[in-house]
């Protein structure tokens, strides 16, 4: 079974990693979106690392992957966190949006993350 992938681009779908890849690493590679599908296509996901990107917010495609523990999204231009991330923060033991451009954190999410 793979555990770890890097991608650059994910407009093939040849590319995508086996849906049992639990930890995939899309650092550096100049995304802005993400792909809805990624979520059905790789649902055993538990690591997903977005840092170093062009995110200038969270995609919402993330809240559906269900057995995801760790997020890292640094390093990208996001300034607000959408209220769904509460519901994500609560199964996650690492989220990391450090080095964004974040204005405002819902109060939902400072309450879970505290």
């Amino acid at each position: 079974m793979k555990k770890s992938n890097t991608l650059a681009m994910l407009d093939d779908e040849s590319q995508y990693p086996p849906a049992t890849t639990t930890t995939l690493d899309l650092s550096k590679s100049k995304l802005s979106v993400l792909p809805a599908n990624l979520t059905w296509r790789i649902p055993a996901l538990t690591s997903l690392t977005l840092s170093h990107n062009q995110f200038s917010h969270l995609p919402l495609s993330i809240f559906l992957l269900p057995n995801l523990k760790n997020l890292v999204l640094s390093h990208n231009a996001i300034q607000i966190l959408p209220q769904e991330i509460a519901c994500l923060s609560a199964s996650l033991t690492k989220l990391d949006l450090s080095y964004n451009l974040l204005i405002q954190i819902p109060s939902s999410v400072s309450r879970t993350l505290r």
